[in-house]
């Protein structure tokens, strides 16, 4: 039988518990007993030591640290509560992979299932993919020149007498060389067939008249050899030519020679002066050489010819616009055969956009409703596999409850 503890250890337990009383009800519950318990404990230890000096001195140190631990429980809300640990990376590594695992071979013990939600995401998917790479390539990505965003098309209207575009004359082409400060190159441009004799069997091919200010408006030199200058636009002077490169690849297998060589076009013997580089592109695919635009009377009244300019330093397009249908009225003062009333009798206009713009307008329309189009047919495809989802959902409902009983987080489910 356990021995009864001297007077002072009873009275030092008996203020311990009275100062247990200030706890919480729950806790005092837990723990108050397994505390005196290992009070007396103390409390024997250390009267036996140093008799009832040590006893009290024991229970002051007891009842300070219950006054601590009186506050943290009554005031400190998380003391009680602690989140626990989260779970190292490892941990939360390999529960993701297990999950997987588990994910995966559940769909595959429904194969029909699986294929279905897989086909219907994928055709949604790659209808969307293969449409938005077009769109990209063709409406969001810059043109292949430096700057490119400054290269804008001159265009000419007259609709009162039923032609909505006229494109430039040589006169105006001439009128906007020498009055148009806010263009710091215009270029003349107009596609040829010739025929490529003096071979075994001549070819009609496609060519490109191109005034020399192309390489300043596209920005690229020839790889090989030269560019044209005004001495090869000049009447009379030596016909030459520039290859592209696939041409120059393609028919002539890459000649390193090929600066120098003659080709006969409809029957006029042609210096071939340079080859294009492999990333220069034209405006219109499909010639195979370019040949020096010829200086010609400038003349008001034929047109058909296409014209590029680049916007000067500083210049918006804008600034550009206003600019340049003010120069229309000194038409009259150029062409004194051409009235102001003549050109009002004509609705005559002009009108000035980018490169792009001109390029990608019938286009760009039809693109954007594709896209869109493709786009809902996505959504209709997400639809079709959440109610697929929503019926597999059904069935796992029993699973679903075994796994959230066993503390699988929403995560995990």
């Amino acid at each position: 039988m356990r021995a009864r503890p001297p007077l002072s250890v009873r009275w030092a337990l008996g203020l311990y518990a009275l100062g247990l009383r200030a706890l919480p009800r729950s806790f005092r519950r837990a723990c108050a007993r397994e505390m005196l318990l290992d009070m007396e404990e103390v409390l024997r230890a250390r009267g036996m030591e140093r008799g009832a000096a040590g006893v009290w001195g024991g229970a002051v140190r007891a009842l300070f640290d219950l006054t601590r631990r009186v506050a943290v429980e009554r005031f400190d809300t998380t003391a009680s509560v602690r989140k626990p640990a989260l779970p190292r990376m490892e941990e939360r590594m390999g529960n993701g992979m297990r999950e997987m695992g588990l994910a995966a071979r559940a769909l595959l013990r429904r194969p029909g299932y699986t294929g279905v939600a897989v086909l219907t995401l994928g055709l949604g998917i790659g209808s969307v993919v293969a449409i938005f790479t077009l769109v990209n390539a063709i409406l969001l990505q810059p043109l292949p020149y430096p700057d490119g965003d400054r290269i804008v098309q001159i265009d000419h209207h007259a609709p009162k007498i039923n032609l909505p575009s006229l494109g430039n004359s040589s006169g105006m082409i001439d009128v906007y060389r020498e009055s148009a400060d806010f263009f710091s190159e215009v270029l003349a441009l107009n596609d040829e067939r010739r025929v490529l004799t003096g071979t075994d069997r001549p070819e009609e091919i496609q060519t490109l008249r191109a005034s020399h200010e192309i390489f300043e408006v596209l920005g690229s030199q020839p790889a090989i050899g030269r560019p044209f200058g005004p001495a090869d636009e000049a009447e009379g002077a030596p016909a030459v030519a520039i290859l592209l490169w696939d041409a120059w690849q393609n028919r002539y297998g890459g000649d390193p020679e090929i600066v120098g060589r003659t080709l006969e076009l409809d029957g006029v013997p042609t210096d071939v002066v340079g080859v294009m580089p492999r990333d220069f592109v034209l405006v219109e695919p499909g010639p195979i050489a370019l040949l020096p635009y010829p200086e010609v009377e400038p003349v008001f009244g034929t047109f058909g010819i296409t014209g590029l300019a680049r916007l000067a330093p500083g210049v918006t397009l804008e600034q550009a616009r206003t600019r340049l249908e003010a120069l229309q009225v000194r038409i009259p003062e150029r062409f004194p055969d051409v009235t102001r009333e003549t050109l009002e009798s004509f609705g005559w206009g002009v009108s000035i956009t980018t490169l792009k713009e001109e390029l990608v307008e019938d286009v760009a329309t039809t693109l954007w409703l594709v896209l869109g189009t493709v786009g809902f047919v996505l959504l209709i495809a997400c639809a079709n596999v959440a109610n697929l989802f929503l019926v597999r959902a059904e069935d796992r409902q029993k699973e679903i409850a075994v796994r959230a009983a066993l503390g699988a987080g929403r995560g995990d489910v």
